[in-house]
């Protein structure tokens, strides 16, 4: 039975906790930005930091001693970004860019998406740390040390996690619109500027009008009330 106040225990305690402090200051500063840097920002700079942290941690197992310290350093800077806007924001937007008819579900389908990738990696990240490891393609090393040097460098894993950051980084710089500061009707046509679902009627101030649905009527709401849509089911 493991002794939980073993030396190398307790170690592994202190890392995990200095990590989950990491990833726990992100979400504050996440917090504290939110509405004075916007979504976007939050989201892109979020990405980009998970990306080069991403990259320097496969480099700092790449070399032949694995630095533990830049592996920390790394680790912890990730989950600084992640904290940032990868944690927070996607279900920030996700209350904003769906009309209130079909929240619910979008938002279902999201969680649903989001909880299987998460699945999906932990399922295969420690098959692909091996397989992807650059030293599996280093044919001079003795084979009795061979599986235990690729075990040791799981570079290429994390190269893989860098370049998918990135492209999502890019996809979302030309796809994702700043939704700060926006009403629900200005938020929808940011996505579909032609043909909204919910538009303000601001000619007359007091209407909200609803294009697109059958089962949706318009409802009046007073000029000083916030510019949200009622809908209600017929």
């Amino acid at each position: 039975k493991e002794n939980p106040l073993h030396p190398d225990a307790i170690k592994a305690i202190c890392l995990s906790a200095i990590t989950a402090t990491a990833n726990l200051i992100g979400n504050l500063l996440a917090m504290c930005f939110v509405e004075r840097c916007g979504r976007r920002v939050l989201m892109l700079g979020s990405l980009s930091g998970a990306c080069v942290s991403l990259f320097v941690l496969g480099f700092a197992f790449h070399t032949t001693r694995v630095n533990e310290l830049v592996v920390v350093a790394s680790m912890m800077t990730f989950l600084l970004s992640y904290g940032c806007g990868l944690a927070p924001m996607p279900w920030t937007v996700n209350a904003e860019i769906y009309p209130v008819y079909a929240r619910s579900i979008c938002v279902s389908i999201a969680t649903g998406v989001n909880w299987t990738m998460n699945v999906i990696i932990s399922l295969t990240f420690l098959y692909l740390e091996e397989m992807m490891s650059t030293y599996r393609w280093q044919h001079d090393l003795p084979m009795e040390d061979r599986e235990k040097e690729i075990k040791n460098h799981p570079d290429g894993v994390f190269w893989l996690y860098s370049v998918l950051t990135a492209l999502c980084g890019i996809w979302l710089w030309f796809k994702m619109p700043e939704t700060q500061g926006l009403t629900l009707e200005e938020t929808i046509d940011q996505f579909d500027s032609q043909n909204p679902v919910l538009r303000q009627n601001a000619a007359d101030g007091g209407s909200a009008e609803v294009v697109g649905c059958s089962n949706v009527a318009a409802t009046p709401v007073p000029s000083s009330a916030p510019r949200v849509a009622s809908a209600v089911g017929s």
